[in-house]
């Protein structure tokens, strides 16, 4: 027995946001955005989906407008998880990789050298978020569904598919999610995975990890 698990990234949320850490920043979908939702709706009625699928969503802004532009209907359901958010950058979000360089760049070099051991100023740790992540792929295997569709976050995404497939979560960064994207994984019942689409569909923008 297995189950399918579908992992959509939320639609882009604009130019302004482009290259910076969103984390729990909670900014609502671009004009683009609510377009590329429509399209991947389209394109998930046209070749997966059933609307016999549990439906889990992150609580930010944009993936519940992501979801509700999707417009798929579903038998069951839908179910706001908190272990979908993105992970908390605390004082890094709203701010650039360059901007974090300038300002702090020890903090850059501990995250990079002992990603296991760091924690963002005024946000989560790294193990707290892996621990959160490893929860989520615990209740997915764990669950009776046999569909099963996730609409959330770049980083959550990247890592769920390390941890589901048994892979170093420090190669989260070696699975590129794209904006408006639908990925999927095949899920044993002896808990191995297979990834089976990456990317399946996509806006084809940049996508910056996370967001």
């Amino acid at each position: 027995m297995k189950k399918t698990l579908y992992l959509v990234r939320n639609a882009d949320i604009g130019f302004d946001y482009r290259f910076k850490y969103v984390g729990r920043l909670d900014p609502p979908l671009s004009e683009q955005g609510f377009l590329d939702a429509q399209a991947l709706g389209e394109y998930c009625k046209n070749t997966f989906y059933t609307s016999k699928e549990r439906v889990y969503l992150s609580p930010s802004k944009r993936s519940l407008q992501t979801w509700k532009e999707m417009k798929l209907d579903t038998s069951e359901e839908v179910a706001h998880l908190p272990a979908l958010q993105e992970i908390h950058f605390g004082n890094w979000e709203g701010k650039s990789f360059f901007d974090i360089e300038k300002t702090n760049p020890l903090a850059l070099v501990s995250w990079a050298q002992t990603p296991s051991q760091f924690s963002f100023p005024g946000g989560e740790s790294f193990k707290e978020f892996l621990d959160r992540i490893d929860f989520l792929s615990s209740f997915l295997k764990e669950s009776s569904a046999k569909k099963i569709l996730l609409v959330t976050h770049g980083g959550v995404i990247s890592t769920l598919i390390c941890l589901l497939l048994k892979v170093n979560p420090s190669s989260h960064l070696s699975f590129q999610v794209q904006s408006a994207s639908a990925s999927s994984l095949e899920i044993f019942s002896d808990g191995s995975a297979l990834l089976t689409g990456l990317n399946q569909f996509s806006a084809k923008r940049r996508a910056e990890w996370p967001g």
